[in-house]
């Protein structure tokens, strides 16, 4: 018996590829952005580290913002989504500052593993999308529903051809 291989168009493959390398480049940027906190709090002096945290956290919450405005406006959900994301990661940064100023000798690890959680985070959300698209483009292509609503449009024809011709 031979097996049916179903596989997704260009359009779709395109689509569902472009999504999960947005969210790859997502997850590489956050991971160079903790990788130059990292840096930072190495090679810049207390003062001016926790001056560069409090601006990024403004310009976060800025670009969180603008992608919840824009996500509005357009009524897409994909963008919501990646504005939470945002608003989460600048929740992480504004408590870094807390961090760096209680568990100084420790703060170095925290941008060292953030990023770790992030890249996780990115790629499980990737398999998901991939495996939901397949799993989308395959229901779509099934003409099942189809068929049952003619049998159905079928089945209800003959049932009210059969009570007409028994009403007297």
């Amino acid at each position: 018996m031979e097996e049916l291989k179903i596989e997704p168009d260009k359009e779709t493959i395109y689509a569902l590829n472009a999504d999960i390398f947005k969210n790859l480049l997502m997850a590489i940027g956050i991971m160079l952005y903790f990788y130059f906190l990292n840096l930072g709090y190495i090679n810049i002096e207390k003062s001016v580290f926790t001056t560069d945290l409090k601006v990024f956290s403004f310009a976060w919450l800025a670009a969180t913002i603008i992608l919840f405005e824009i996500a509005y406006k357009k009524d897409n959900g994909k963008l919501a989504i990646f504005g939470i994301e945002s608003l989460f990661l600048t929740l992480i940064t504004m408590y870094l500052i807390q961090i760096y100023f209680y568990l100084n000798p420790n703060f170095r690890l925290i941008p060292l593993l953030l990023p770790f959680a992030f890249s996780i985070y990115y790629i499980v959300k990737s398999i998901v999308m991939y495996v939901k698209g397949n799993k989308k483009y395959i229901k779509d292509l099934s003409d099942i529903k189809e068929i049952v609503k003619k049998g159905e449009e079928i089945w209800q024809k003959a049932w009210q051809g059969l009570a007409g011709t028994y009403i007297i």
